[in-house]
């Protein structure tokens, strides 16, 4: 079901269509509208295309810590699983 919302971003009025539920297509405009305004603040004068840009740079930046930190741990527990796995095969050795 596709459904249609009115979102403001940085100052300009869009209409989104999209599957998701308007309460998040809403949630995600306000995260975004909030990292563009971030990077306004900080660099005044620049174009609002540039703005944009390294404001998704900045969300795209974001995205990957949280992907390498998932990636860090689902490393980590591999690793315990295996001495998990480890620990247990020594010490069931001995059972019939």
């Amino acid at each position: 079901m596709k459904y249609t919302t009115q979102v403001e971003i940085f100052g300009k009025k869009y209409t989104i269509r999209s599957d998701s539920d308007p309460s998040y297509t809403a949630e995600l405009s306000d995260f975004v509208d909030k990292k563009i305004r971030e990077v306004a603040e900080n660099y005044s004068a620049i174009s609002s295309h540039k703005i944009y840009i390294l404001a998704s740079i900045n969300i795209a930046n974001d995205l990957f810590q949280i992907k390498k930190e998932c990636e860090d741990k689902d490393l980590q527990s591999d690793e315990r699983i295996a001495r998990l796995i480890k620990i247990i095969e020594d010490n069931t050795k001995n059972f019939p």
